[in-house]
């Protein structure tokens, strides 16, 4: 990626992962891709290139909206249990797997 496109290419890549809906992020993707694809420069496409191949076509699954609603985009919720579960059946101690 260019270090003199960096900064807005990031920002791109930032709103793009604010899309709340497939629907929104399909249009968002094809919006910055026809924005980039206007530069014309081989950078600027050898990276939309692979982007559009890595996070939009093979690994899609990490943009705001895929989260169902009420669960949130970390894993906050998963520590927590893992944590009442420690307190309340091992008392913070190691348990051998037998």
């Amino acid at each position: 990626m260019p270090t003199l496109h960096k900064s807005e290419i990031l920002k791109d890549i930032d709103y793009l992962a604010e899309s709340t809906s497939k629907e929104e992020f399909d249009k968002r993707w094809l919006l910055i891709k026809q924005y980039w694809l206007s530069k014309d420069e081989k950078e600027i496409l050898d990276f939309i290139d692979y982007f559009e191949k890595q996070y939009v076509n093979k690994n899609s699954n990490w943009y705001l909206g895929i989260c169902p609603i009420g669960l949130g985009n970390t894993n906050n919720a998963l520590e927590r249990f893992n944590c009442s579960f420690k307190k309340n059946f091992t008392n913070y101690e190691r348990q051998d797997i037998p």
